[in-house]
């Protein structure tokens, strides 16, 4: 039901309001000041207010002036009621945020006229508020999907890689563990060598499985301050734990003074686990040159500009053009999502960057980027 306050230090004029109103299905509430006004639309907003300038202690025109100031007071409509003659008082009123006025005595249908219009063009704005709140609700719910699946594509590129070197080390925990078995069965200690095996198979699988919770945690982003230096540090240790970059070298570009990059810690992390896990598979089946990857940074007007280079076979026209395609790998059947890339362009363009591939200056293929950096 449609709410209209009355204000009006006269009770007979608020009666008179009413009598007109409440037959047309309004509920109508009256106050008596302009105090009391502003303490009930604080506390249950009306769809509109008719405000009464000659008042005494808070005028029609300052409580005007405060309904406006309040949150979500702007939209409500005012109609002042003026006596005939009070031009000055109208100015100020319009001033003061007034929409509408009516003069005293008030018509019956000039009076339900204007309700009837301002009304419906509340009704308007808070529809329209309401999709507004529904359509961010569902643009909140879509990203935080978006940033899931992101997160899970890179945590299956990552699986694969992690799966074989699992393959490694349950061979090599399972000779270890022979080894106790048989030191317990003769009563003797297990060999330093066995339980060192143990040691070193139980940190790498921790280390593996905190890597792909992380990445595939879900949870609002925490944007940050941290050294780009020390997170391809992570990024290459964890690569190379999982034995992707076995013949492999690695090259740094950095500035001496080093890369504060902000961003989400996880999210630069994703970027630069695609595209070194990609030139890995590039370089490994390089048998003609040194499988050689280089990572290079400098930071120009507070953006980190990245390059990821491999000495891999390199990039054609046709696939420069169709390397970002949801989907799009030339892994044999079973070794690529074809959503690496894709996430990297992704999380590129959320921090206002561009991410493009090209052939690299030495031979194979460049990805390059930019980042916010300080």
């Amino acid at each position: 039901m449609t709410t209209v306050l009355v204000v009006d230090d006269e009770p007979v004029n608020c009666d008179l309001l009413d009598a007109m109103l409440s037959p047309e299905g309004y509920e109508v509430r009256s106050a008596s000041s302009g105090e009391e006004a502003l303490a009930q639309i604080a506390a249950a907003p009306p769809d509109l207010v008719l405000l009464d300038l000659a008042m005494p202690g808070i005028d029609g025109v300052e409580a005007c002036r405060r309904i406006r100031a309040m949150p979500g007071g702007e939209l409500i409509p005012v109609v002042v009621v003026t006596a005939h003659g009070e031009r000055e008082s109208r100015i100020r009123a319009k001033a003061a945020g007034a929409d509408d006025f009516l003069a005293k005595p008030v018509d019956d249908a000039e009076l339900l006229a204007r309700v009837k219009n301002l009304t419906r063009v509340k009704a308007l704005h808070d529809l329209r508020a309401r999709r507004h709140e529904a359509l961010t609700r569902e643009l909140a719910e879509r990203s935080e999907q978006l940033l899931r699946a992101e997160r899970l594509a890179t945590v299956g590129t990552l699986a694969s890689a992690v799966g074989h070197e699992l393959n490694n080390l349950d061979a090599s925990l399972a000779l270890a563990l022979r080894g106790i078995e048989q030191a317990v069965m003769r009563a003797e200690a297990p060999s330093e060598e066995d339980l060192a095996a143990m040691q070193h198979g139980l940190r790498a699988v921790r280390a593996h499985a905190t890597q792909l919770l992380s990445l595939g945690r879900p949870g609002a982003e925490r944007v940050e301050v941290f050294d780009l230096a020390d997170l391809l540090r992570e990024v290459l240790g964890t690569l190379r734990s999982i034995g992707r970059l076995r013949g492999v070298d690695a090259e740094f570009s950095l500035p001496e003074e080093g890369v504060a990059i902000v961003a989400a810690r996880v999210r630069v992390s994703q970027v630069f686990l695609n595209l070194l896990l990609n030139a890995a598979d590039a370089v490994a089946a390089v048998t003609d040159r040194p499988k050689v990857l280089r990572v290079r940074v400098r930071v120009t007007d507070g953006r980190a500009r990245c390059a990821v280079d491999d000495s891999g076979p390199g990039i054609t026209d046709a696939l420069i053009e169709r390397v970002f395609e949801p989907w799009f790998t030339t892994k044999p059947v079973g070794q690529g999502t074809g959503l690496g890339l894709l996430v990297v362009r992704h999380i590129v363009e959320g921090y206002g960057g561009t991410v493009i591939a090209t052939r690299a200056p030495e031979g194979g293929a460049s990805f390059q980027f930019d980042l916010p950096a300080i």
